[in-house]
């Protein structure tokens, strides 16, 4: 009785293997779908990325150029400002110390002539 069993269920499935793949169950359909849909957002993400993304990046490359650019002028006239304050601070020192010298030498003069 065992062997009538597992015979039957040994054809009933080796008819089913044999069936199955004799014919055109879909599978191959569903796949070519996907291939097909695989290959057309392939597609669109290269139009996105030739027509939208690539400009965007070639244009921010551009001014982050132009920033550095201008960054680096503004860094050069903070340099040259600095350098024009100190200058100026160091004259004004300078011409107070002249100025000093000067009211030292008109007071020394009064007091010779006064002492003549």
């Amino acid at each position: 009785m065992k062997k009538i069993l597992f015979s039957c269920l040994f054809l009933i499935h080796s008819y089913g293997a044999v069936w199955s793949s004799s014919g055109d169950d879909g599978i191959r359909n569903s796949f070519d779908n996907l291939t097909n849909l695989v290959d057309q957002k392939n597609e669109e993400s290269k139009r996105k990325w030739s027509e939208e993304i690539q400009p965007l990046i070639e244009k921010i490359k551009e001014q982050t150029l132009i920033k550095e650019q201008l960054i680096k002028e503004i860094n050069a006239l903070e340099i040259e400002t600095t350098m024009e304050n100190k200058n100026m601070i160091f004259l004004l020192e300078q011409e107070k110390k002249l100025l000093g010298n000067y009211e030292n030498i008109l007071g020394i003069q009064k007091e010779s002539q006064e002492n003549k």
